[in-house]
Formats: structure tokens, C-alpha cells, sequence
């Protein structure tokens, strides 16, 4: 059953890929875009490149040190998402009449509900990887008090 939701993500990334593709060469888009000024190329091999090294280099890091770069990493797309959230909420509630009246109203409502979802996803994210136990990737002994495991078989028999 886990296998189904597995399956499809990756058959719709796949149908998206092949779109883009065609859209790119097929179409012409792509190639458009590059042609009319090849320093974008130029760029784009560049981000590649410097990607890759940070990439690289992200994963030669400790285990202890890589996981307070991931939270700050984390932490940081958590606070854009909480502060665009807000911001939509503020627009929201300024410009709520002039919003009606052009029909936008519910545009961004729903975009500022998405928003604010994504923003308690990011979060919960947060808090899962801030919680959990550093050698195992397990839930920490405080996250999971009283279960039984296959490392702590017995609540009752926590030694010091």
C-alpha cells in the first residue's frame, strides 16, 4: 500500500519532465532563451557547477554540524514562509475592499491559507529533525517516553 503514492509521484514527475522537455526542445522554448543570449547558459552551468561543490562539500561535514546547517536551512525557509504569511494576511485585511471589488478577494485567501499550511509544515519539519536522536535518526528518549522499541523494550527498565 505504501508503494501507490511511491508510484505515482514519480510517474507524474516523469509526465512532467517529458513535458518539459518537449517543451524545451520540440517547441523551441528553451532553446529560444539560450540562443538570444548565451551568457544565461554561461550562468546556468555556473549555478550547476557551484551547486554541486556545495553539494559535496555539505556532506563531508560531520553529522553534528550538518544537522545545525540543515536546521538553519530549515529555519530559515520556516521564518519566509511565517513573515509571507503574515504579509498576506496583512494585505488581506488592508486592502479588503478594494480586493472585493476587483474580484481578488478569495485569490488571496486561498493563497495565504496555503501559505500559512506550508509555513506549519515547514515547522512541524523543523521540530521532527530538532527532536531526533543523532546517531540513530530515532525519536529521542524524551520524544518518545513510554514506548516500547526494539531500543527500549521496557519503559520501566530505563537505566542511567
Amino acid at each position: 500500500m505504501r508503494s501507490i503514492p511511491i508510484t505515482a509521484g514519480l510517474l507524474l514527475i516523469g509526465y512532467l519532465a517529458a513535458e518539459e522537455a518537449y517543451d524545451f526542445f520540440a517547441a523551441n522554448d528553451g532553446v529560444q532563451y539560450f540562443a538570444s543570449s548565451p551568457v544565461r547558459l554561461a550562468y546556468a552551468g555556473c549555478i550547476a557547477v557551484v551547486g554541486g561543490i556545495l553539494y559535496a562539500a555539505f556532506f563531508r561535514l560531520p553529522r553534528r554540524i550538518r544537522k545545525v546547517v540543515y536546521l538553519a536551512a530549515v529555519g530559515v525557509v520556516g521564518l519566509t514562509a511565517t513573515a509571507v504569511a503574515g504579509f498576506l494576511g496583512y494585505m488581506l485585511i488592508a486592502y479588503r475592499t478594494m480586493l472585493a471589488e476587483a474580484g481578488l478577494k478569495g485569490a488571496l485567501q486561498g493563497s495565504s491559507v496555503a501559505t500559512a499550511a506550508f509555513s506549519v509544515c515547514v515547522w512541524m519539519f523543523f521540530y521532527c529533525i530538532m527532536t531526533s536522536d543523532r546517531k540513530s535518526g530515532q525519536p529521542s528518549a524524551a520524544g518518545n517516553r513510554g514506548m516500547r522499541s526494539a531500543s527500549n523494550p521496557d519503559p520501566s527498565a530505563r537505566g542511567a
